[in-house]
């Protein structure tokens, strides 16, 4: 059975969906079914709608948890709607913090600004920068449309005015060369920066 919600790292994490619009070489997806606690975080039959998502919400304890992140095996702007109302409900019932890591193409996803939607419900966010230039970028991320780079950019920007704390990350595996240029951009850009062992 595939899980909605999961345990990784001491955090519950929310999988609503296996939509992604990047191809990452370095993708957590290609090392297998799940992470964490998780049995399976492949959906076969769609992503779950939100009566499903509520019940695995009542039957996971969130209040044993401290930070609920929306990720999972896809993109979770892919599912805006669901993350609003799920994540609206949850600063409603629980005393806990809420962050979403994204790739930071949800205006792209969605056609619209999305920042102004996650204001209400968001304390933090991560953002995958990865690369510290469009080309680079498009090597490694293979976003398949034009602008995705600069798309990031913007949406990093975006949260900065509007989300408690914004940080970017890369993985370990890029050049030392693109991660020092990568500190400098968030540096420039004003938020926090994390270098993620991959593994």
């Amino acid at each position: 059975m595939t899980d909605i919600f999961y345990e990784f790292g001491g955090k519950a994490y929310v999988n609503l969906t296996n939509k992604c619009c990047l191809k990452c070489s370095f993708c957590i997806r290609n090392n297998g079914d799940s992470v964490g606690s998780a049995d399976t975080l492949w959906y076969q039959g769609g992503d779950p709608d939100m009566d499903q998502i509520m019940k695995a919400l009542e039957e996971f304890h969130l209040e044993n948890y401290d930070e609920v992140v929306f990720c999972g095996y896809g993109e979770p702007t892919f599912a805006l709607d669901n993350m609003i109302k799920v994540g609206t409900y949850i600063k409603g019932h629980y005393d806990i913090k809420t962050r979403l890591n994204t790739n930071g193409l949800g205006d792209f996803i969605n056609k619209k600004k999305i920042v102004p939607l996650l204001e209400p419900f968001l304390d933090s966010v991560s953002i995958s920068l990865n690369a510290s230039s469009a080309e680079s970028y498009n090597t490694r991320c293979k976003p398949g449309f034009e602008g995705a780079y600069e798309t990031m950019i913007d949406f990093i920007k975006e949260c900065k005015g509007h989300i408690p704390e914004v940080k970017v990350t890369v993985v370990d595996i890029i050049p030392d060369t693109e991660i020092e240029e990568c500190r400098r951009i968030a540096e420039d850009l004003g938020v926090e920066y994390r270098v993620r062992v991959f593994s």
